[in-house]
């Protein structure tokens, strides 16, 4: 019989622990994310249907940076004020919420919020970010 305690026993859990199902989701979804070529923001709280469809290769990037690099914040609120979507040859690979205070949200700070590996990440827009989705809710607005 083998003695696998407790060095063993310890090994075995970190090497489970390595190979298991959510690390491989996050991949896919940083793969999907990284040939994602046009997204679509959806304004949600308008009053009328509102959406901003974004070719510029800039701009995608900035956005998918935005879930690529995203940390929780505790104490953050996301009311969903608008969606984005993400697309890769017009297929959806990806969704995730926000909320500005210039597109209806009850809150003062501009976050976004979206799920992966079965956890819902709430976070900050950058500024960049933020400025786009408030920029090209003025301007559809206006029209």
């Amino acid at each position: 019989m083998l003695n696998l305690y407790p060095t063993g026993i310890i090994t075995i859990t970190l090497i489970l622990l390595s190979i298991t199902k959510p690390h491989s989701i996050n991949q896919n979804v940083i793969s999907d994310l990284n040939n994602v070529n046009s997204i679509e923001i959806r304004y949600l709280k308008a009053g009328k249907s509102l959406k901003q469809v974004v070719v510029d290769k800039q701009t995608i990037s900035f956005f998918k940076d935005l879930v690529k690099d995203g940390k929780e914040k505790s104490g953050l609120n996301c009311d969903s004020t608008g969606e984005i979507l993400y697309f890769t040859n017009k297929t959806q690979v990806f969704k995730a919420y926000f909320s500005t205070r210039i597109t209806g949200s009850k809150f003062a700070t501009d976050a976004i919020t979206y799920t992966l590996n079965n956890h819902t990440i709430c976070t900050l827009l950058t500024y960049n970010t933020g400025m786009d989705i408030d920029g090209f809710f003025y301007q559809l607005r206006s029209k």
